[in-house]
């Protein structure tokens, strides 16, 4: 990671520069959401499978032989 070029005065008078990181890290409370939207976007898109509504985990649907799988 790299910090912004430039002065970033601090209004808290911190003296180690503080960033906003624009992805989850693994072992933050979002990084499993993160993870979870990203395979169901692959599943749902490019495996073409449609998610259950009961069951958040369950895809149907499809042939996985045609999506090579």
């Amino acid at each position: 990671m790299r910090l912004p070029e430039g002065e970033w005065p601090d209004p808290y008078g911190r003296t180690r520069p503080l960033v906003k990181l624009n992805t989850t890290l693994y072992g933050i409370k979002q990084a499993n959401r993160e993870y979870y939207d990203a395979v169901f976007d692959f599943i749902v898109d490019d495996l073409n499978l449609q998610a259950s509504i009961a069951a958040p985990g369950l895809f149907f649907g499809g042939n996985l032989e045609s999506n090579g799988v």
